[in-house]
């Protein structure tokens, strides 16, 4: 994310941005199974990782991240992964 046009990829610059995450089974987000938040900072370039816990295997999932009070477009549903084996 880019909190400021000057904050452009390895600039070291701009605010730190509270930006949330959303997990759904559907595309319109009203079945959510997970949500959470990370701060996005200059010295990580304004990422953030979400470490969803509790999802199902083999199930597809939607995701949106949300800061500054614009949600990202959902993305094609996260392809469900084949179970670990033992």
């Amino acid at each position: 994310m880019t909190p400021v046009p000057e904050a452009v990829p390895g600039s070291g610059t701009g605010p730190d941005t509270e930006v949330s995450w959303t997990v759904a089974r559907d595309k319109a987000f009203t079945d959510i199974v997970a949500r959470g938040s990370a701060l996005a900072t200059a010295a990580a370039d304004h990422t953030v990782k979400a470490d969803v816990r509790g999802l199902r295997p083999a199930t597809g999932y939607w995701f949106r991240f949300s800061a500054g009070g614009t949600d990202s477009p959902p993305p094609a549903p996260a392809p469900p992964r084949p179970p670990t084996p033992p």
